[in-house]
């Protein structure tokens, strides 16, 4: 199955992407939910979905994650662990700034613009 997945993820990547109508797809997206929430802006997030839902600051429960470079306390039984924080090598920064990089999340960045606009 995993090769299976990586074929058509690589034969999406070669063939797919140039040929797709982002903005339609976004849209189409869109269309079909009422809500899609921004994950570095949750405290709007849940406001604005709070107000299109009709609810009260009761129904909404919200506690922060533990974040890099802390401590989490794990499973119960299991010893505490550190979550490392996140960092990106020099080989990771070069295929982030990489044409190829750009068009593979061409329809991902249009969608999460298409979120933060909408709240």
């Amino acid at each position: 199955r995993g090769r299976r997945l990586g074929r058509l993820r690589d034969e999406f990547m070669e063939f797919g992407t140039n040929n797709v109508n982002w903005t339609q797809v976004v849209q189409d997206i869109l269309n079909g939910y009422d809500f899609i929430g921004v994950t570095e802006r949750m405290d709007e997030s849940l406001v604005a979905m709070q107000m299109l839902l009709n609810l009260t600051t009761k129904d909404i429960l919200y506690t922060h994650s533990r974040s890099s470079g802390t401590f989490s306390n794990g499973p119960s039984g299991r010893p505490c662990i550190y979550i490392p924080r996140s960092f990106v090598t020099p080989v990771m920064k070069e295929y982030f700034e990489s044409d190829e990089w750009k068009t593979a999340i061409q329809g991902d960045l249009l969608l999460y613009k298409a979120a933060q606009a909408s709240l």
